[in-house]
């Protein structure tokens, strides 16, 4: 389905790719609901039932084949409709692109899937119309009914259409007292997201007093947020990932470097005993979660300099990806508070990643684990605990235990969870390939 204008900041970057992948790829161009194929001209009669040509039967709305006793005669009239299959975001969150968010759904399955939701946003907008006409029409008739006695004998001497007059005179201004009234209120409890730095100070206020109401200590709040800033560098690189466009030869060759595969071979060997606990643990092989971390951040070199909080805060107040950074933001402010890192710690990417495989918030808190058995999930210090808590990411994603990895194989999803843009899992899958053949 098309994007409207005013919507498209909200999809990532590579969002044609990662559709045409869902809807192609992994639908193998097929609803994946019901099984209607895509840009092809089909029969199809109430309640989902539609000819495949393929297989010359009739299915059902859920693409399965009608038995022989409930198919249909010739006198039941037929129409053809042209399928066109969407990548649909099943919590109706453009901001959640995550693949199992994402289905390839033909327009009646869109439809239906979206509906209930449709539904909602018109009850609420509705309610939203009736109480502002109430807002702006109701305080007329109330004055009117309290006046009503007075003008009384003001309609015995003076003509009704005078006093209807003066309320209308004073309609205006006090309309625009209460829209200013509004205003100022919306702005004192949620200030929207912007696309400066002008409107950064008040949005953090906001964002502040919203902190205070979803339970985090005041201060907690002080400790992280008191010497957050606009980060203009962040917003810079947010805008410019135009890397992940490139060929995947000429992307690749720059990441997985002789010097890297060398260096990823050196440390396959020297932790071939903790790599092994860890798949006999999560099903995951070592190749793999050595080729993450390598390409992260050179296998723990470079964990990033950015201020976590300072990109969170950034992002959640940019209106790309408000609402998803919004709530990474607020997972950690949850770190903070229940003392896994302090704020002073928390620095890595621009994006809000952190440790040597660069997990954001949201993936810490679900998937994080104390591998050494310190008491502590250290990733950004503990070898130990970063790849563990990588095999755990990637097995609560869905790995299977002894399947490939490479782009047909069932494990390349899982590595396109670990990030969407299909060069850089294409070249993670290559990497691990390498290192595998080559242990």
């Amino acid at each position: 389905m098309p994007i409207r204008p005013q919507h498209k900041w909200f999809y990532p970057i590579d969002w044609p790719q990662l559709s045409a992948m869902i809807r192609f790829e992994r639908a193998k161009g097929r609803c994946e609901r019901c099984g209607r194929p895509h840009g092809r001209d089909i029969q199809h009669l109430g309640g989902g039932r539609w000819w495949d040509e393929d297989e010359k039967t009739w299915r059902n709305r859920c693409g399965r084949a009608l038995p022989r006793c409930a198919r249909v005669g010739d006198d039941i009239a037929v129409r053809t409709t042209r399928i066109v299959l969407a990548a649909a975001h099943i919590d109706h969150d453009p901001t959640n692109n995550r693949l199992r968010n994402l289905k390839a759904l033909c327009q009646r399955c869109h439809t239906l899937r979206d509906r209930e939701e449709h539904r909602r946003r018109r009850w609420v907008t509705l309610r939203m119309r009736k109480a502002i006409g109430d807002l702006f029409l109701g305080y007329l008739r109330a004055l009117w009914q309290v006046c009503s006695p007075a003008t009384a004998k003001l309609r015995s001497r003076a003509d009704r259409t005078h006093f209807q007059g003066f309320i209308m005179k004073v309609r205006l201004p006090l309309n625009a007292a209460v829209l200013a009234l509004l205003t100022w209120t919306h702005s004192a409890s949620a200030a929207p997201c912007g696309g400066s730095a002008a409107g950064f100070g008040a949005w953090l206020d906001a964002f502040k007093q919203e902190a205070v109401v979803d339970g985090f200590s005041q201060r907690t709040i002080d400790a992280a947020l008191a010497d957050v800033s606009y980060d203009h560098a962040v917003i810079s690189r947010d805008r410019g990932q135009k890397v992940f466009r490139q060929s995947f030869e000429k992307f690749s060759a720059r990441l997985v470097t002789p010097a890297r595969l060398n260096r990823g071979r050196t440390l396959l060997q020297r932790h071939a005993g903790l790599l092994r606990q860890i798949e006999a643990r999560y099903g995951v092989p070592g190749p793999v979660l050595v080729s993450i971390w390598g390409l992260e951040t050179g296998f723990g070199a470079n964990t990033g300099h950015f201020k976590t909080l300072q990109a969170l805060a950034t992002l959640a107040y940019d209106c790309r990806r408000s609402a998803q950074f919004t709530e990474e933001l607020k997972d950690a402010l949850k770190m903070v508070q229940r003392g896994d890192m302090s704020p002073a710690q928390m620095r890595g990417d621009w994006a809000g990643e952190i440790g040597q495989t660069q997990f954001m918030p949201s993936s810490y808190l679900k998937y994080a684990v104390d591998f050494e058995g310190d008491g502590r999930r250290d990733l950004i210090h503990s070898t130990a605990d970063a790849l563990a808590s990588t095999a755990n990411l990637l097995k609560g994603s869905g790995w299977r235990q002894g399947a490939g990895w490479k782009e047909d194989e069932p494990n390349f999803p899982v590595l396109l969870e670990w990030n969407q843009a299909r060069v850089y899992a294409k070249t993670l899958a290559s990497f691990a390939t390498r290192l595998n053949e080559g242990q």
